[in-house]
């Protein structure tokens, strides 16, 4: 799912947000793409792509096309109403 509108969007970079529902658990992880050219991800910004399909075309396409493409960690939040057995 490629997010729209958040600041971290730029010529260069793009905010993309993977939903995860572990054992009844919404678990959200946003990353920053640094190094993804904005002429790319806004030409495939009307696909609709699911979790596993958003991945799998990081990995293959475009961190083939753009090596020297970065995902800085540098924030981790993890945001729930309650956990249920373990996470």
């Amino acid at each position: 799912m490629l997010d729209v509108d958040y600041s971290h969007d730029s010529e260069n970079s793009k905010l993309v947000s993977f939903c995860f529902c572990p054992n009844s658990l919404w678990l959200t992880v946003y990353l920053v793409v640094c190094g993804w050219p904005r002429a790319e991800w806004e030409a495939i910004q009307t696909e609709d792509f699911d979790t596993e399909d958003c991945i799998r075309f990081l990995v293959e396409t475009e961190a083939l096309q753009h090596v020297d493409a970065a995902v800085p960690l540098d924030q981790i939040l993890f945001i729930v109403a309650g956990i249920h057995g373990a996470l």
